[in-house]
């Protein structure tokens, strides 16, 4: 094949001819993502969403110099979330073996589309995912597959629960959703992709605390049934987005099996403290649903995209998923084609960076992170429970610390606070609306945040509160 027109370092010779090109390339390319990740300390933690790239398909290709150049400008006006002081969102810094896992999947290019063209990865993945089905207690006979984030999962498990209830309803009416007026948004983005549409997710208040409220729930199932529709599921968060609220799994698994209904438990994020042992018994009840998502690229570290569907039981999507692949073998060495029971066809190798990750910090390694999250989200919630200038959207069951001043401009406070630590301090913490009212909102992921950061971050607070008082 002529490839006059092709750089030298275009693609990897396979016989090794350019090796020494591409190392000096790749090696650029490294320098750049370390520099980028060792020298955090920028202007902008928020990075500068006016980036030009400049052009963006040129007529000819560019130089090796020319390509790291432009990617040096991007890197540089990326956000910066491996700052320590980057505490507003459900991220922080992947792990390095994580790291290594994408450029490795990359470089290897196998599709997880089917067992012939993934083999290795295709097994990982198939053992990986009824290991985590386990681990979540859901049995010997659960499975998981990795999909494309947590919304997509979300709609993989719903599709499914649709599929189950309505084949097994008498009479079946209109299907709809029951979830807490905090569950994520791709819960109704879910209803609507599923046929459901927007109006098929019957949204159920939430207590003091942010939790869905069982009696109400209940009530919101008969009224469904006199409606003439088909309840067919109830959605419960572990963990939501914007508070870190946990609603009671216990009490809403003992009315999904009283009204014979699919439990689905969105645990993207708060999945992670079940393998905690200090605090596994705050998601008691998990083990019940018969779906559950999970994200190891929020509170496992892992470099995204890495989300799982996990299931209960692998026959339901064997009779009311699984689409077999004419132009593939079916079964190969044992292990399926992923792709047959995945809302996806052709797959990046997520699964890689995932197994890096386990086997480079272990069991105690990510449960320590956990627990070190937990602990340092709580120094700063009972500061701020002792200070009377300062109030907490609700108990903080994890690591989500939700605040302002119970005050009447405490709405303009929060923004104006939020920016100057922004801008001043190192600071980012989330602005929330939560209630009709904004609130600062403080996550501690990064395995680099100390103490005595925490500790700066109260000391600014309260001297910026005090401008309430005058």
């Amino acid at each position: 094949m002529n490839r006059d027109l092709l750089p030298v370092t275009a693609f990897v010779d396979p016989s090794g001819g350019n090796r020494s090109s591409v190392e000096s390339l790749a090696r650029r390319v490294l320098d750049l993502l370390l520099e980028a990740s060792t020298s955090v300390a920028r202007p902008s933690l928020l990075g500068n969403p006016s980036y030009d790239p400049g052009e963006l398909f040129p007529l000819s290709g560019l130089s090796d110099e020319q390509v790291v150049e432009r990617l040096a400008g991007l890197i540089e006006s990326s956000a910066k979330p491996a700052h320590p002081g980057w505490v507003g969102h459900m991220n922080s810094i992947p792990t390095t073996a994580s790291i290594l896992g994408d450029l490795v999947a990359a470089g290897l290019d196998n599709n997880l589309l089917g067992v012939e063209l993934s083999p290795a990865r295709s097994s990982l993945e198939w053992r990986l995912g009824q290991r985590l089905a386990v681990e979540f207690g859901l049995g010997e006979s659960g499975m998981g597959v990795l999909v494309g984030g947590g919304s997509i999962a979300n709609l993989h498990a719903l599709v499914v629960a649709r599929d189950v209830q309505v084949a097994r309803a008498a009479e079946p009416g209109e299907p709809c959703i029951f979830a807490s007026e905090l569950a994520h948004l791709s819960i109704r983005k879910a209803s609507h992709i599923a046929g459901l549409g927007e109006s098929g997710v019957v949204v159920i208040p939430t207590d003091a605390d942010g939790r869905m409220c069982s009696a109400s729930l209940v009530e919101a199932i008969t009224a469904s049934r006199d409606a003439g529709e088909t309840p067919i599921a109830v959605v419960a968060t572990a963990g939501t987005t914007s508070i870190g609220s946990i609603d009671p799994l216990n009490a809403l698994a003992d009315i999904a099996v009283r009204e014979d209904l699919w439990l689905h438990v969105d645990a993207a994020y708060a999945g992670a403290a079940y393998f905690s042992q200090r605090y596994r018994r705050v998601l008691s009840g998990i083990e019940r649903a018969d779906s559950i998502t999970f994200n190891p690229h929020k509170w496992f570290f892992v470099a995204r995209n890495c989300a799982w569907s996990l299931f209960r039981r692998r026959q339901v999507l064997e009779e009311h998923f699984r689409m077999a692949l004419p132009y593939l073998g079916s079964v190969v060495g044992g292990t399926p084609n992923i792709s047959e029971y995945s809302p996806h066809g052709t797959q990046h190798a997520d699964v890689l960076k995932l197994w890096l990750s386990l086997l480079h910090l272990g069991r105690d390694g990510l449960s320590s992170l956990v627990d070190e999250g937990i602990r340092f989200a709580r120094i700063l919630a009972r500061s701020l429970e002792a200070d009377p200038r300062f109030e907490l959207a609700v108990n903080v069951p994890l690591n989500t610390v939700c605040f302002r001043p119970p005050h009447p401009e405490a709405d303009r406070w929060v923004t104006t606070t939020g920016q100057k630590l922004l801008d001043e301090h190192g600071f980012f913490l989330s602005v929330q609306e939560f209630r009709g009212h904004k609130w600062l909102r403080f996550i501690p992921m990064n395995p680099f945040l100390e103490e005595d950061l925490v500790e700066k971050l109260l000391q600014i607070l309260q001297r910026e509160v005090q401008s309430l008082e005058s």
